[in-house]
Formats: structure tokens, C-alpha cells, sequence
């Protein structure tokens, strides 16, 4: 199994910016979603999709905290 998906989520948690990391490009003007398509890394596109979707719409995405901070406060 390759590490693409792993390293980008790595990338993303230690990033002050995701939209910046998205929209980031290589000297050949390819940002991580192109270069996705272009290898068919079909789980890491899918990834930076839902980021994208959950972006572009943050009164419908689930909050992630949630079910930590209910368990924290529940026990």
C-alpha cells in the first residue's frame, strides 16, 4: 500500500492552511488534486474532495470535535 493519503493527511494536521496547501503548486503549475487525477490516486482524491465540500460548505459538514469533546465531557 503507497503513503500518499497518509502523508497528505500528516501535511493537512501540521498545516496553519488548508486552502493554502490545496491551492499550492509545483513548478509545473499542478496543485495535489491535479496530480491525484493524473496518477489516479482515486482515495486521495476523494479526500481532498470531502476537505473541499466541507470547506465550501461549513453549515452542512459534520464537525470532527464533536464526538471527542461529547466523550471528554460524558466521562
Amino acid at each position: 500500500m503507497e503513503g500518499q493519503l497518509s502523508c497528505l493527511k500528516f501535511l493537512i494536521s501540521e498545516s496553519q492552511s488548508i486552502s493554502e496547501l490545496l491551492g499550492a503548486r509545483n513548478n509545473n503549475g499542478e496543485t495535489p488534486k491535479m496530480l491525484a487525477e493524473r496518477f489516479y490516486k482515486n482515495n486521495v482524491l476523494e479526500y481532498i474532495s470531502n476537505i473541499e465540500w466541507e470547506r465550501d460548505h461549513p453549515e452542512e459538514a459534520e464537525s470532527m470535535l464533536f464526538p471527542y469533546s461529547h466523550y471528554r465531557t460524558l466521562n
